[in-house]
């Protein structure tokens, strides 16, 4: 064979080679950076969902609240202007008594028949709370989870939600879009079942990648069934990364091969001299240094090929720095915060519920606490004693300890003033029977709500937020999975 041929055949050879090396680079990292971001996205939407979900319950409660002085006339009460879905009284325990059942006129319930029983058997998506009055009456009102209320949570989460009802999703937020997913959504099902909450489930669609994670919601009464939901989104990034990859690979091998063979005498220097950046930067990146660029020498296919190597480079390292940026933790809809950042927001929204006016966040680290957040008191005043018997009691016990002081009050220092403590509280975070925080919420007055029961409530929550944030413990979950 001649040389020129044979030179021809050799550089053929080598675009064609460079182009599937190249590609299967990009193809591999851009869909780990994507699979890792769609994750952090979904799981953000999940703890949202779990806050959010919270939140609506409470609002129920205290809407009932409001109406409850008109429990005693039923006729007055109007349900209309709240979320309580129904409210009614029972008759021998069993029945619904019809003379006081309210109804809101934009619930669909299915009501065939005044057994308590039934009820909840066709109505498997209702919500029960029940309110016992000193008179000895008792009221039950819920609400019913349907596709309008999982739209309003969808909106708040930006992802969407199914309602799972004995292994079965029976509600889903937009049905006209997301109706194309029920079968994704059916295998999510069979797969996180008997999982964990916030297990995660992916698959590739023809037209979408599908991530969905589990709710299991806890402190609810569903007589009805047992609800779960599945928390999802579809992301059609990585299915037209992957289309345009695959014509970018085309295009290069098509066009390498015509400039090969039309113009090898002419631009053979700077072809062999492009070829060979290529070379380097795919080894390079494909060690995972994403910030080394390919220096473009030609304006043809291959220097054209090189330009969307750099720019594919260039997504990839914004891709990753999106991806820091990403979570959120209850209420707060902001990418990625740091634990300092979680713990500020979440020490300030539990001092604003519970009306009291001081709080300290410690984080437990080999038995010993840290300070990571405080709330109406600068850290320059504080000083953490880990010899402290209440706090290695919470540590190692898990024991929560309430104090209402009524003399000999202790102070604290702001540095211009001492203010004297009436109420103080230090309540363990523990999450997998571990202590991983410590609470310490102080006021300078009794305070009128139920602290300790509230942090009961969103316990769980603040646990799984600390967690999701700490980078030791992400370490570990990642070395887990």
């Amino acid at each position: 064979m001649r040389l020129n041929y044979r030179f021809i055949l050799i550089a053929f050879i080598i675009v064609l080679i460079m182009s599937i090396a190249s590609t299967l680079v990009f193809y591999s990292l851009a869909g780990s950076i994507l699979s890792q971001q769609q994750s952090k996205s979904i799981l953000n939407s999940a703890n949202d969902f779990a806050f959010v979900f919270q939140n609506e319950n409470q609002n129920i409660e205290e809407e009932f609240r409001l109406i409850s002085p008109q429990v005693g006339n039923f006729n007055r009460i109007n349900l209309d202007s709240t979320s309580i879905d129904f409210c009614f009284t029972l008759v021998n325990d069993s029945l619904i008594n019809t003379r006081e059942f309210k109804i809101r006129s934009e619930s669909y319930l299915n009501i065939r028949s005044s057994s308590f029983r039934q009820f909840f058997s066709d109505n498997p998506n209702v919500v029960l709370r029940y309110a016992q009055f000193p008179d000895g009456k008792t009221v039950y009102y819920g609400n019913l989870i349907s596709s309008k209320y999982l739209n309003r949570i969808s909106q708040k989460i930006r992802a969407e939600v199914a309602l799972v009802i004995n292994n079965s999703p029976v509600e889903i937020s937009n049905p006209e879009k997301n109706q194309v997913y029920l079968l994704s959504i059916i295998n999510a099902v069979r797969d996180l079942r008997y999982r964990n909450s916030f297990d995660l489930y992916s698959a590739e669609l023809d037209n979408a990648d599908f991530m969905s994670t589990l709710f299991i919601p806890k402190s609810i009464l569903t007589p009805g069934a047992k609800i779960n939901f599945i928390v999802f989104n579809v992301y059609k990034e990585g299915v037209e990364f992957r289309g345009t990859l695959k014509l970018v690979m085309l295009l290069v091998v098509l066009s390498g091969s015509a400039i090969t063979f039309i113009v090898i005498w002419v631009f053979t220097a700077k072809l062999r001299e492009q070829v060979s950046l290529l070379s380097q930067a795919a080894e390079i990146t494909g060690k995972g240094n994403l910030d080394h660029r390919v220096p473009i020498l030609t304006n043809d296919e291959v220097g054209k090929f090189g330009e969307t190597f750099n720019h594919m480079l260039d997504e990839l390292v914004r891709n990753k720095r999106t991806e820091k940026e990403y979570s959120e933790f209850i209420t707060l809809i902001n990418q990625n915060p740091t634990l300092i950042e979680i713990s500020d927001a979440a020490l300030s929204k539990i001092i604003k519920s519970t009306g009291l006016t001081f709080g300290v966040l410690y984080l437990v680290e080999n038995k010993s606490l840290r300070l990571i957040s405080s709330f109406g008191i600068s850290k320059n005043f504080i000083e953490l004693k880990q010899d402290v018997s209440l706090y290695s009691n919470a540590v190692e016990k898990k024991e929560k300890v309430e104090f209402r002081f009524t003399d000999n009050f202790p102070e604290i220092k702001t540095g211009i003033a001492s203010i004297k403590i009436k109420y103080l509280i230090i309540y363990p975070i523990v999450y997998n029977k571990e202590t991983i925080g410590v609470l310490e919420l102080a006021a300078e007055s009794d305070p009128h709500t139920d602290v300790r029961s509230y942090l009961d409530v969103i316990h769980e929550q603040l646990a799984v937020g600390i967690l999701t944030q700490n980078p030791l413990n992400n370490l570990k979950i990642l070395l887990v999975s």
